[in-house]
């Protein structure tokens, strides 16, 4: 349950970066959505990192390197 609850966490972290990273580089204003976005995913994220076993925290690195290395997706 867990995992599956960070996992779709992550998975709108990744998209949600790529989607406001791309509207400021058009010079469209992101505040409030970067405001949002830290609400809504980022410190809901930082909380559930904080209770991961070092296992955890060590697959979800692996899986970070994954998507940044080969600019994937979280399915």
């Amino acid at each position: 349950m867990r995992f599956d609850k960070y996992k779709a966490l992550y998975k709108r972290f990744i998209d949600g970066t790529r989607w406001i990273n791309d509207k400021m580089s058009k010079g469209i204003n992101a505040d409030q959505d970067k405001a949002d976005f830290n609400r809504l995913v980022v410190e809901p994220m930082d909380a559930m990192w904080a209770g991961f076993t070092d296992e955890e925290k060590d697959y979800w690195l692996k899986v970070s390197d994954a998507v940044r290395i080969f600019n994937g997706r979280i399915v």
